[in-house]
């Protein structure tokens, strides 16, 4: 009897994860990513700090910037257009609506605008990092989940200058259980006002982009060990990609003597344009009103063609990355969109 109660006490008492290999513990610690738990993990025991030190895939966070106190003084002016920089790199649709000059409907939650600070201290205890995704804060950004609204998302790739952007929106979109017989209406073009706005949606999105590889410039440069490094907000508005090539890019680039700057610059560029006046997704059960997709490539030194079929198939396989509901319905939409017969071609110059 008492040899039971021995065995009982010792399975008890002894760690499964004293039984696992080290290899084993690795692979399920590499599945937490977030920077934080893994820190706090590091504190279990010796054994944990020094698994979790051998991570080399991240996540994150950039803290909310801190919000003005009555007690603090008001910018200058000439703060003005880091402030509107700042904006349209966590907010593009806040930004947006200011430019359009339309309140949107989730101005009380935005944030106060304040520099952003990568916390890379946080970094510290990490070897050999290989892959790193950085989280903006954001707040009163649309979406699937907040439809019916203006729906955008974007997703670009940035190399020493941007590579590729795609962005897809629509005036408004909704879920739709029913399954309509109906074909997608392109029965008309765009009016001088609908094209404005997506120009606008274009322009915000590629500000953000570049503001963010600005941000994330010296992050690259001081950890060389990186070989893949995204970026995108809590609202899953936008996302900016760069590979191990990229990365060589950004740290061969020699930075100029130019005035201070809040973004890179943006080469001048084609695009490319498909819309729809309705478009009913039947695997997704949504329901898009004006849908727009826009790839936006750079006039390079290489052939036109050969620029426009690189920018054509980073638009079909932009968002098949999430596997979740919402990429289900980007894919579908993006596809969709690129099926339709009225497109238009527009060049921006560099700015």
């Amino acid at each position: 009897m008492d040899s039971i109660e021995e065995q009982i006490l010792v399975g008890v008492s002894d760690d499964v994860f004293d039984r696992l290999p080290d290899e084993i513990l690795l692979l399920i610690l590499k599945k937490v990513r977030d920077v934080k738990s893994l820190c706090v993990s590091m504190s279990v025991c010796r054994r944990f700090r020094l698994v979790v030190a051998q991570v080399d895939e991240v996540s994150l966070p950039v803290p909310i910037p801190r919000r003005k106190t009555q007690l603090e003084p008001e910018p200058p002016r000439s703060s003005f257009i880091k402030d509107l920089v700042i904006k349209a790199i966590m907010k593009p649709l806040y930004f947006i609506s200011q430019m359009m000059k339309f309140k949107s409907q989730n101005e009380g939650n935005c944030l106060d605008e304040r520099p952003i600070r990568i916390p890379t201290e946080a970094l510290s205890p990490f070897q050999e990092i290989k892959g790193l995704h950085l989280r903006l804060p954001c707040t009163g950004i649309t979406g699937p989940r907040k439809a019916p609204a203006t729906f955008l998302k974007w997703k670009a790739e940035f190399g020493r200058e941007l590579r590729s952007c795609v962005v897809l929106g629509a005036k408004s979109w909704r879920r739709s259980e029913e399954k309509s017989m109906l074909c997608d209406r392109e029965t008309r073009g765009m009016s001088e006002e609908e094209m404005k706005l997506r120009i606008v949606w274009t322009i915000s999105c590629l500000m953000a982009a570049s503001g963010r590889h600005l941000l994330v410039e010296e992050t690259a440069r001081n950890y060389r060990t990186i070989e893949k490094l995204v970026v995108s907000d809590d609202g899953d508005q936008g996302k900016l990609l760069l590979n191990k090539e990229m990365l060589e890019e950004v740290r061969l680039n020699k930075k100029l003597d130019e005035p201070q700057s809040n973004r890179t610059k943006i080469p001048a560029l084609k695009l490319k344009m498909w819309y729809l006046e309705k478009l009913e997704l039947s695997n997704s059960g949504g329901v898009m009103e004006g849908p727009t997709l826009v790839v936006v490539w750079p006039t390079g030194d290489q052939p036109a063609e050969e620029l426009q079929k690189k920018a054509e198939d980073t638009a079909a396989a932009a968002f098949l990355g999430n596997g979740d509901d919402d990429g289900k319905l980007l894919s579908e939409a993006a596809k969709k969109l690129m099926l339709a017969k009225r497109c238009y071609t527009l060049e921006m110059n560099l700015f």
